[in-house]
């Protein structure tokens, strides 16, 4: 497993990818993220946060 070795440019390419998934509204998914695994990023205050897509039982 190999970390991020140089945090700058981690810090910009997080804030790239966060930015593009804020602006264009996608859907994003993760084995680490709460039930159902989807969900929407949004910004508020210059913060980050996950709003967990609605869990639907039917298809």
């Amino acid at each position: 497993m190999e970390f991020d070795t140089d945090p700058e440019a981690a810090a910009a390419a997080r804030q790239m990818m966060f930015d593009m998934v804020v602006t264009d509204d996608m859907l994003v998914g993760g084995m680490h993220l709460h039930f159902p695994g989807f969900g929407h990023m949004r910004r508020e205050a210059g913060r980050y946060s996950l709003v967990a897509e609605q869990w639907a039982f039917e298809v």
